[in-house]
């Protein structure tokens, strides 16, 4: 809606596509499940599209995932297959966006492969495509250091001349860091097993 307010942006373990008929199938046969009240909507089964191999093997870091699922609850589980099931290709979007915009994800990432963030990266004019070694879907979780590396690259560029908002789906801000003297914010996700991580990064009026 205001284009020329945005001064870069990433998008990381995410892609550019509507979902598949199967998809969309899939979605609506978790949101059923979702309706009974002992639905946990990650469980360990699934750990492994969202965790590499090595990842499952941290307890910390599983812990972490599952209890960001539990206090997800089912409610907003639902919602988000929802809102996914609507929402359509941005093909057309990317293409057109001329501003610094970073596409990462992790090379092991089973959700949204490593293809579909080339494909993003293809079709933006100015996009840098970052891939990490050994890092499944969840890339801000299991190589925290090489994603704030990277995203900390996209805010230098832009030099801070403005306040930055990093944002990742809209929840929970937190001080990230300051550059010349402003300060640049993350809004932390509770929402990324099915988004995947959008940050966006905008000039604050």
């Amino acid at each position: 809606q205001a284009p020329d307010r945005v001064v870069g942006m990433a998008l990381l373990s995410t892609n550019c596509r509507a979902d598949t008929a199967e998809q969309t199938s899939q979605r609506k046969a978790a949101i059923k499940l979702a309706a009974h009240k002992g639905f946990q909507g990650v469980t360990r089964h699934l750990l492994p599209r969202l965790l590499s191999d090595p990842a499952q093997q941290d307890k910390a870091l599983v812990d972490a995932v599952l209890t960001m699922a539990r206090d997800i609850g089912r409610h907003v589980f639902a919602d988000q297959q929802r809102a996914i099931m609507g929402r359509r290709a941005q093909h057309d979007t990317l293409a057109g966006f001329d501003a610094p915009l970073l596409v990462l994800c992790g090379k092991l990432d089973v959700l949204t492969p490593p293809e579909l963030s080339v494909e993003m990266a293809s079709l933006a004019p100015n996009a840098d495509l970052c891939l990490l070694d050994g890092v499944g879907h969840l890339s801000s979780m299991e190589a925290p250091d090489a994603v704030t590396e990277a995203t900390g690259g996209l805010v230098s560029e832009k030099r801070c001349k403005f306040v930055l908002w990093v944002i990742i789906d809209l929840l929970v801000v937190t001080p990230w860091a300051h550059c010349e003297g402003r300060t640049v914010c993350v809004f932390f996700s509770k929402s990324l097993f099915s988004y995947g991580e959008s940050i966006f990064v905008y000039s604050h009026l």
